[in-house]
């Protein structure tokens, strides 16, 4: 799985940052260290975000760190399954399962790179972002029920977008396809200028501050005003309305195999 697509990853390499002493990151951002590649391993994102929400990150900070990535991620969809379904039990382990080492002795054969980096057996790894040492933290922090907080926050977060759908009256009008093509339509009315749709101030990087589309309200804006087949989801839909996501892209294409063209409504004038 490209954890990339996942999370939000800086768009800057850690050792251009590092070297250049930019202070313009966003502190929710994932850390870049895809100069590793192709040999840094394959979960290594997904532990950093671990690492990142049991530890890095203020508890008080924990929920908007969440939202951060959902409203950022290029795909909301996996992003939540992943979150669910790995995120949320590897924690639940590691809490569990604490135990005490006497010191880590390094890997087989290692070779020592930059910022506790080595290389092991053909692939790269970070020992601060493996399971043995989360779970030492655990023990030396003996941090229990805070972690058992954030894992708390982490099941609200969950609940409150997986059941967003019951809270959503009956919509008036009825939509006859699905989810990926009224997000795909919608996106490219805003797109031309045809629908002002509603906005946040970016916390990216060198957007920092800029108005950006906030696709998380749109969607359910649009969910009040149309009633998909099957009910699609909040989530689901956020996903097909941003221009830059995977699933927009995809059936972007398809639009454009078959003709599809919407001038901005400029041009009509």
């Amino acid at each position: 799985m490209n954890y990339n697509e996942i999370f939000v990853v800086n768009e800057v390499f850690f050792k251009e940052l590092k070297e250049n002493e930019k202070k313009d990151k966003n502190k929710f951002e994932l850390d870049n260290y895809d100069y590793y590649k192709p040999k840094l391993e394959d979960d290594f994102y997904l532990k950093q975000f671990i690492s990142n929400f049991l530890f890095d990150i203020d508890i008080l900070n924990v929920k908007e760190f969440l939202e951060f990535h959902y409203d950022n991620c290029k795909d909301p969809d996996n992003f939540l399954n992943v979150v669910e379904y790995k995120v949320l039990t590897i924690s639940k382990d590691i809490i569990s399962n604490t135990q005490e080492l006497f010191g880590h002795h390094g890997y087989y054969n290692q070779i020592n790179l930059e910022d506790d980096f080595v290389e092991t057996e053909g692939k790269i790894k970070c020992y601060k972002y493996d399971i043995p040492f989360f779970n030492q933290s655990v023990n030396v922090k003996k941090n229990k029920a805070e972690l058992l907080k954030r894992i708390d926050i982490l099941n609200s977060f969950l609940e409150k977008l997986l059941n967003v759908n019951k809270e959503i009256k009956e919509a008036p009008l009825k939509w006859l396809a699905g989810s990926a093509q009224l997000g795909f339509i919608i996106s490219k009315l805003i797109e031309n200028g045809y629908i002002e749709p509603p906005t946040t101030q970016s916390k990216r990087g060198n957007q920092k501050g800029k108005l950006k589309t906030n696709h998380s309200q749109l969607a359910r804006d649009v969910l009040t005003a149309f009633k998909i087949p099957g009910q699609g989801s909040e989530h689901t839909l956020k996903a097909y309305l941003n221009t830059e996501s995977i699933k927009n892209i995809e059936i972007g294409k398809s639009f454009h195999a078959n003709g599809f063209l919407l001038p901005n409504h400029k041009d009509l004038d």
